[in-house]
């Protein structure tokens, strides 16, 4: 991951960027370098060695594609939470730029746009789940349905891609700890293409909102969610 690269992001595009988080000690010392004290403090504090490896990892990555876009050394940047915790830029840098980050079993995934909300998510999908018991706490009577009607080979993937989709909506949208999962529905049959199907709370939601499944690596359920007159989504592997 190479500091101080130049990077352009077009009108109404979305780059993605996907990326592994495993590094060699002397690669962490010097991800953890270009981090902020807070982010640093965070990191020592992971009582698993893999854990602070990953998060390190991530956030430099983080800082160095968003330096890239804005002309500026990674440990430069500042960051804020917005209303409802969704991480941003500080005060001083484009507010017009937005990002999302994901990880999860030693991959990551990074959304940057510019001028609309991004969210994404990313979940790998061999993971030991209670899928039944969280299909009947965090997903709608719709999609409960839905999943129900899966055949036993399909509902894995069912309800990881069905997951990611309903992360990267409340993702983009600020309220990932406040919204209850119930409360709106994404498509999770994995032979339908993604999409916001309703949401109580916003009811024209779906005509603003797209959701995208994305394939980033083998055995890894992945989606973006956006707003706003977006025409490409650019996905590179970091």
């Amino acid at each position: 991951m190479s500091e101080g690269a130049s990077l352009e992001l077009g009108a109404n595009e979305i780059h993605m960027w996907s990326f592994g988080l495993e590094a060699s000690e002397p690669e962490v010392v010097r991800c953890s370098s270009c981090l902020s004290t807070n982010e640093q403090t965070r990191a020592a504090a992971f009582r698993r060695p893999q854990d602070r490896v990953h998060y390190v990892v991530a956030h430099a990555a983080l800082r160095e594609r968003l330096a890239g876009y804005l002309g500026c050394a990674p440990a430069a940047l500042g960051f804020r939470t917005g209303p409802h915790g969704k991480p941003e830029l500080g005060e001083g840098f484009p507010a017009t730029l937005r990002y999302n980050l994901s990880h999860s079993g030693g991959r990551a995934l990074l959304a940057v746009a510019r001028g609309c909300e991004v969210g994404v998510d990313l979940e790998q999908m061999n993971r030991d789940v209670d899928m039944a018991g969280v299909v009947a706490t965090h997903f709608s009577a719709t999609e409960q349905r839905t999943w129900a009607a899966l055949p036993p080979s399909q509902k894995p993937a069912g309800f990881f891609h069905g997951w990611v989709r309903k992360e990267a909506y409340v993702k983009a949208r600020g309220e990932g700890l406040l919204r209850n999962g119930a409360a709106y529905t994404v498509e999770l049959d994995p032979a339908r293409p993604a999409a916001l199907l309703a949401d109580v709370l916003v009811p024209d939601a779906p005509a603003h909102w797209r959701i995208e499944g994305l394939e980033v690596a083998a055995g890894f359920a992945a989606a973006l969610a956006y707003a706003g007159p977006v025409r490409r989504v650019v996905v590179r592997e970091l």
